[in-house]
């Protein structure tokens, strides 16, 4: 990580052609951005916003620049950890619980703490399986949720940390949460890098309540979920809505244009596990051939 952002900002600035004139504009002194450039100053946050948004770049990416243009091992770890499959290896679980350890072993990190409690309770899953009742289990679970449970807003982070143990609610403690669920992510409604955290906490949400039937918030869900799989274009998961909003109101019709949609994404897999839902949960409904 290179920590003379100063000059990582000037090199960035000279290769874009602007001048310090250009992008002090009447907010900052050029004897200010020289210090700053010259690494003898550093900015205070608002500055620092500023000076980015002049050459048109994102924090993110400014980071990302000053680490050699690669993620620094945390930022790695957090995408690792963000993007694990539903069901993950006992192996890769343990080395990101270990890697976790020895980012933990350099400082403090709150963060890292948070992805180590979920991995662990992955872990401990993949060791022993869902036992609700198990007391250790429990307690892995809480180290999660309490707290989540005693903040009045949420936040991005906050969803990715309440998405890893929606499935372990009981179902009338998951109505409850579910509406707040709704009120915090209303407040994200415009801000379009949240959208895929929304869907796959949305996706979550509506796989527990179809499990134990309850249709009615099952379909509200699943209507704020269509809408945002097509502003994404995120057509597997448009499908998938189809399919389970089709169950919910006994619509064959809408059941078999969700098939249709992801034969046509080739997501076999999950196809799969959808006609096992409908075999499950729609056996009212009558597919067309």
């Amino acid at each position: 990580m290179r920590w003379d952002f100063g000059k990582v900002y000037k090199e960035i600035r000279k290769s874009k052609g602007l001048s310090q004139q250009e992008v002090c504009g009447d907010r900052l002194s050029r004897t200010s951005l020289s210090k700053i450039e010259n690494c003898q100053s550093i900015p205070n946050f608002e500055h620092m916003v500023y000076l980015l948004n002049q050459i048109d770049m994102s924090l993110d990416e400014f980071i990302y620049i000053c680490n050699l243009y690669q993620p620094s091992e945390r930022q790695s770890l957090i995408i690792e950890v963000n993007n694990l499959l539903e069901t993950p290896d006992i192996s890769k679980i343990e080395e990101l619980v270990q890697r976790c350890n020895n980012c933990l072993a350099k400082e403090d990190d709150v963060p890292i703490k948070n992805l180590r409690n979920v991995l662990e309770m992955f872990q401990w899953i993949r060791t022993n399986g869902i036992q609700k009742k198990n007391p250790e289990y429990q307690k892995l679970v809480l180290k999660i949720w309490e707290p989540l449970e005693r903040r009045d807003s949420w936040y991005i982070s906050d969803f990715r940390l309440l998405n890893a143990i929606l499935h372990h609610f009981p179902i009338d403690c998951l109505q409850k949460i579910t509406q707040h669920i709704f009120r915090n992510l209303e407040k994200y409604k415009d801000y379009r890098n949240i959208k895929r955290d929304q869907i796959t906490l949305l996706v979550n949400l509506s796989t527990v309540f179809i499990k134990y039937g309850h249709l009615r918030e099952c379909e509200e869900i699943l209507v704020k979920l269509l809408k945002l799989c097509k502003e994404m274009k995120s057509y597997d998961d448009f499908g998938l809505c189809q399919i389970r909003l089709g169950i919910c109101r006994g619509d064959s019709s809408l059941i078999e244009k969700g098939r249709q949609l992801l034969i046509l994404c080739e997501e076999k897999d999950l196809l799969q596990a959808v006609d096992l839902e409908i075999e499950r949960y729609g056996s009212e409904v009558i597919l067309n051939d």
